[in-house]
């Protein structure tokens, strides 16, 4: 049966007849592919940021079946309406849990496109990664899109819209973040929560708290209906954390910051965001946090990847115009370069930038940049990277990941190039995107391999070509401690 949002009124009851068989329709436009697609009918209205109802169904998912029904859909971004010339994100948000594109139940989706990701492959590698240390990651499934947004029957080409990636939003509960359940009636002791570092800023007027050292400023995703007394009790949280992380007994086991992290936790997601060296979304942007309730802080789960493996260049790095070249200074490379840590990178100001209105260019990779003098973090890490390469991040594994991809791709892929080849996807080469995307990644894999091996041996000083300077570290944090 479809589903339907508690707050539709009867007379305004939606037919689905146009969504209750996708198959059907794509056989009667002579339209064939190996991927699960989606159909969406906006019922004539542009889409835009603002959420409207539509008709949307799926044919060829994968092991629970397709989807017929009615949902909110609209723009995720900074685009506020569709253009026929560019790629967009769209959030889906269902009436109630379900199975998309074979993927377990929940309400919110996404379907990512992105120009600097051409069939988000480097999305998609970046959450199976992550996926590989045990950590919770959204769930993927490649898709290609049909969007009817004038009322009329379905054409190829003309409501075709390419090969997107689907995905879960980051939200509380079982197959997503595993916390506890939380509302307002619920003690702040008790509370869990979700939290999201977005540029220092504040988009959507949410409750947000920041730490006393660093003064970054973490928005509260869940719960959304939140009272004060929990977020004054996850402010303490964070206090405590912060200012064990910058105490002189900062690497005690006991008296130091690992009574308010999950060690564990922080090292996966420390690892992954190096190896994709995603230098927009790790340690700047949309880096994530949670905490069950009872339980510490855990950074995580890791996000968009979009402007990693080599991509040219997310803030704060500087050097778009030198296609993202500079150093390779203290951190051992640029930020593309395979080689080179991304953690330390903006402790040289120069290789970084400050816009106006934005966080300063250190973000909470401060944080990691204080581990890296705790000897047990700098072993932790190394540990944790080796035991990974001998298991699911082996070049083998990762190579027939992306070789099997490249395959299951190279037809819808081909597709979305007629649509946009003339526009966002002009320049793109399909079987060179995989060579460079693996070429780049081996070569992260093997620099990566050297790196932890001498930061277990040697001093903080290790993994760089010069020694690592304390005084590079802003005024407030070299005398934190």
């Amino acid at each position: 049966m479809p589903k339907r949002f508690p707050s539709f009124k009867s007379s305004d009851s939606i037919s689905i007849d146009a969504a209750a068989d996708c198959c059907t329709r794509l056989q009667a436009i002579g339209f064939d592919s190996n991927l699960p697609v989606v159909i969406v009918d906006t019922r004539g209205v542009i889409p835009s940021r603002d959420k409207i109802r539509a008709d949307l169904c799926t044919c060829g998912s994968p092991e629970h079946g397709d989807y017929a029904g009615n949902v909110r859909f609209n723009i995720r971004g900074g685009q506020n309406s569709q253009r026929r010339n560019q790629l967009f994100q769209y959030a889906v948000k269902m009436g109630e849990s379900d199975n998309f594109l074979g993927m377990p139940k929940r309400k919110n989706w996404i379907l990512h496109a992105q120009q600097l990701d051409p069939f988000s492959v480097k999305n998609w590698l970046g959450f199976n990664l992550s996926r590989g240390t045990g950590e919770y990651a959204s769930s993927t499934q490649f898709a290609e899109l049909f969007i009817v947004d004038d009322s009329t029957a379905l054409e190829y080409p003309k409501h075709y819209w390419g090969v997107y990636l689907g995905l879960q939003k980051i939200t509380q509960g079982k197959n997503a973040v595993d916390i506890t359940d939380t509302n307002e009636t619920t003690q702040p002791e008790q509370s869990s929560f979700i939290l999201e570092f977005e540029h220092g800023q504040n988009y959507k007027n949410e409750s947000t708290i920041a730490g006393p050292v660093t003064y970054k400023p973490w928005n509260i995703k869940y719960p959304k209906d939140n009272v004060p007394a929990q977020v004054d009790f996850l402010q303490g949280v964070l206090d405590n954390f912060e200012r064990a992380l910058y105490s002189p007994d900062f690497a005690d086991p006991v008296l130091g910051w690992r009574r308010y992290a999950n060690e564990t936790a922080m090292a996966h997601w420390f690892i992954t965001q190096e190896l994709a060296k995603n230098a927009k979304h790790s340690y700047h942007s949309a880096a994530w946090m949670h905490k069950d309730s009872g339980k510490p802080l855990a950074m995580g789960p890791c996000w968009n990847t979009v402007q990693g493996f080599g991509t040219c260049c997310g803030y704060p790095i500087t050097g778009y115009l030198e296609n993202g070249t500079s150093g390779p200074g203290i951190s051992g490379g640029s930020a593309i370069s395979p080689n080179g840590w991304l953690f330390n990178i903006c402790l040289e100001p120069e290789r970084c930038q400050v816009l106006e209105g934005y966080d300063a260019q250190n973000g909470i990779a401060l944080w990691f940049v204080r581990l890296w003098q705790d000897p047990a973090w700098r072993s932790t890490v190394s540990a944790g990277w080796t035991q990974l390469r001998a298991g699911p991040w082996q070049e083998s594994t990762i190579q027939a990941a992306l070789d099997a991809t490249q395959i299951k791709l190279a037809e819808p892929a081909q597709r979305a190039l007629q649509k946009w080849g003339g526009g966002p996807l002009q320049y793109v080469q399909y079987d060179e995107l995989f060579d460079r995307l693996s070429t780049w990644l081996m070569s992260r894999l093997q620099w990566l391999d050297g790196a932890f091996a001498l930061a277990a041996a040697g001093p903080a000083s290790a993994p760089f070509p010069a020694a690592f300077p304390p005084s590079n570290l802003p005024a407030a944090l070299a005398t934190a401690g």
